[in-house]
Parts: structure tokens; C-alpha cells; sequence
């Protein structure tokens, strides 16, 4: 499992720190790293035994999703990948104000279908955008921020 999640975890969410990811896209990361846990567990595809030509057959699988992430002991995906992308948020908003990445952050779009980054951030921490920004630029306060919402970061993640 810790294999799975340094190397497989970690290719599957590359570069999803830099931008924040739909739904849609999220739901095809999810789906993909179910199926990787499902292979990890015994039985993980085995099926519920149920008559023969009805409906149910399908979608009877013997264990839940959330229930293959409680025998793996994993996060939720989701936690994982807005968790990455609210750190990056938080470094990127403390670095240099010469910096490019800190000025696009904070730039005020002339077009009216740019989409402000500030408002999924402020939704993901459940604050307004001005505490958000203000949250963003003391690293302790935003981490502790993050981990009310997102839960216990893993070791590699609570230095960052």
C-alpha cells in the first residue's frame, strides 16, 4: 500500500496541484484509483449472489468503495488532490511578488469569462476570498486550515 501510494498515487495526481480539477475529471481519478485498491484487496471484484438476470446483478459488489478504502487504510482521492492544490495555492501566495505564477494568481482578469481562482478556493476552505487571501500568507494558519478540512496530512505532506 505504501508502495502504491508514493508511486502510483503520486503519478496518478501529477501537475493536479497547479490547477484546480472538475468533477468530471475528478470522478476519472477516482474511478481509476478504486480499480488499482480493488486489485490490492482479496476479493475486492468478488460479487454478492443474487438471481440470476436481474438488475442488481451488476452493481452487486460484495465491498463498497468506501469500504475498500477502510481495508486499505487510504484517503479519499479527492482530499488528496485539493489538498495538494490548496498547499501549492499557499506557496505559491508566500513567494516573491515578482514571481510569475504569484502575479497571475493575483491578477485582475479585463476579460468577463476568466473565472477568479480565489472563488473554488475559498469554496474548498469554506471561508471568503479576503480571509482565504489572508489566510494564504501565514504557513502555520493555513496549514492547520487545510488539515480542519481536508483531515491528517501524511508526514511527506505536513512539511510543505
Amino acid at each position: 500500500m505504501k508502495m502504491l501510494e508514493a508511486c502510483v498515487r503520486s503519478r496518478l495526481t501529477y501537475g493536479t496541484q497547479t490547477i484546480y480539477i472538475g468533477e468530471a475529471h475528478m470522478k476519472k481519478l477516482k474511478s481509476s484509483w478504486i480499480e488499482m485498491l480493488r486489485h490490492l484487496v482479496k476479493g475486492g471484484w468478488a460479487r454478492l449472489s443474487t438471481p440470476e438476470g436481474s438488475e442488481e446483478e451488476m452493481f452487486s459488489l460484495k465491498y463498497r468503495n468506501e469500504d475498500i478504502l477502510a481495508i486499505t487504510k487510504s484517503k479519499h482521492l479527492d482530499n488528496v488532490v485539493r489538498g495538494q492544490y490548496l498547499r501549492y495555492i499557499g506557496h505559491v501566495c508566500r513567494s516573491s511578488n515578482t514571481m510569475l505564477t504569484n502575479k497571475m494568481l493575483f491578477a485582475k482578469s479585463k476579460k468577463p469569462y476568466q473565472r477568479d481562482p480565489w472563488i473554488n478556493i475559498s469554496k474548498m476552505l469554506k471561508v471568503s476570498i479576503e480571509q482565504a487571501k489572508r489566510e494564504t500568507q501565514v504557513k502555520s494558519g493555513f496549514a492547520a486550515l487545510i488539515q480542519k478540512q481536508f483531515g491528517n496530512a501524511t508526514p511527506w505532506q505536513q512539511d510543505c
